[in-house]
C-alpha cells in the first residue's frame, strides 16, 4: 500500500474513493491531507467478503463473462522466475503458477 499510495492519491478523481485491502508494501505512507479536503476524497480499508458476497462476486464474472488480465502462466518449478517478473516495471496483470498433474 505504502508504495502506491502517492499514485492512488494523483489518479482519483473528486468525489472518489481508494479502499484499501492490503498492505504488502509497507503499513505507513505519507499523505498530504490537502489533497483529501480539497478533492473530498474518500478511504476505507476492507478485509475480505462475506461468503454471500463471494457468492454474488462468481455470479457477476459468470453472467458478464469477465476474463482475469494474466500477465504470465508458468510451470511452477519457475516460481522464482515469476516472482523476480512481479517485480518487474513491465509486467500487466496476474502471474499464475501451473501445478502439472
Amino acid at each position: 500500500m505504502a508504495a502506491a499510495w502517492p499514485l492512488d492519491i494523483a489518479c482519483i478523481r473528486k468525489g472518489g474513493r481508494i479502499v484499501l485491502c492490503g498492505v504488502t508494501t509497507g503499513a505507513k505512507a505519507e499523505t498530504d491531507l490537502r489533497a483529501f479536503y480539497w478533492n473530498q476524497l474518500n478511504a476505507m480499508g476492507s478485509t475480505l467478503g462475506s461468503a454471500e458476497d463471494f457468492r454474488q462476486m462468481l455470479r457477476a464474472v459468470a453472467v458478464n463473462k469477465l476474463k482475469p488480465v494474466v500477465d504470465a502462466v508458468l510451470p511452477l518449478e519457475k516460481a522464482r522466475e515469476a516472482m523476480e517478473r512481479m517485480e518487474t516495471a513491465g509486467r500487466f496483470g496476474k502471474i499464475a503458477l501451473k501445478i502439472s498433474e
